[in-house]
């Protein structure tokens, strides 16, 4: 494929653990960045607030995005990161699969990961609406915007 690449010898588990890594930095600045961006006055008005109706998010609230929301700040993240690093198909599918179990975590209401970026802090981001922005709490640390 011209992004993923399909070759039939797997990648090595380092190989796929770079990979995974890289994609999930790269996705969280994007996704940061993006979910800052929703939280504009007009585009959280006309887009990001349906999935803020849920002030005390459930897994399924994870889905509950308007459409350009969706592509904008969960698609196009990801669509980058897979043409910035090319990586296996094996390698997509296990952050792609990691990236939904981390995301049903953390709108789950659960504490399981026990971890900065577990249910409660994306929770707060749903209370407090000013914090929180991000998948991974580091950027939030190094921006000022990490509430606990």
């Amino acid at each position: 494929g011209r992004f993923l690449k399909f070759d039939t010898d797997l990648p090595s588990l380092a190989r796929c653990f770079f990979d995974v890594v890289v994609f999930h930095l790269i996705y969280e600045v994007l996704f940061h960045s993006s979910h800052r961006l929703l939280h504009t006055k007009f585009l959280y008005q006309h887009i990001h607030k349906l999935h803020h109706e849920f002030t005390d998010p459930v897994s399924i609230a994870a889905a509950y995005a308007h459409p350009i929301e969706h592509v904008f700040s969960n698609v196009l993240p990801a669509l980058v990161s897979v043409a910035l690093l090319r990586p296996h198909v094996a390698s997509f599918v296990f952050f792609s699969m990691q990236g939904l179990y981390l995301t049903l975590i953390e709108h789950s209401g659960f504490e399981l990961l026990g971890g900065p970026d577990d249910a409660s802090y994306h929770n707060l981001h749903h209370e407090k609406f000013k914090c929180n922005y991000g998948a991974l709490a580091f950027l939030d640390k190094l921006f000022g915007t990490y509430r606990n």
